[in-house]
């Protein structure tokens, strides 16, 4: 076996482990603990998910390449940011005199 498949496979027996680990706090009626558990099961997969995704937008940034993900311009709610100056404050003013 190669070193990877060896790492792969350990880390497949840990989430398992952890896995059982939460069903019998839930068994033993821990609850909080199993939510716990849970919640820290949840937070490495985010953070896994979140290195793989900084590592897609590094590559796709630093190497010139296209990327990933095409990400549309917006279409609602833009802000001029050089508004022109209201007309109503020249119509109240010619109203006044």
């Amino acid at each position: 076996m190669s070193e990877e498949n060896v790492k792969a496979e350990d880390q497949a027996v840990e989430k398992a482990n952890v896995v059982r680990q939460m069903m019998d706090q839930w068994a033993d009626g821990k609850l909080a603990d199993a939510q716990d558990t849970f919640n820290g099961i949840m937070n490495d997969r985010a953070d896994a998910m979140v290195a793989d995704r900084k590592a897609e937008v590094a590559g796709s940034m630093f190497n010139n390449a296209t990327p990933v993900v095409d990400i549309p311009e917006p279409t609602a709610g833009e802000v001029d940011i050089n508004p022109e100056p209201e007309v109503q404050e020249e119509e109240e003013q010619n109203e006044d005199a």
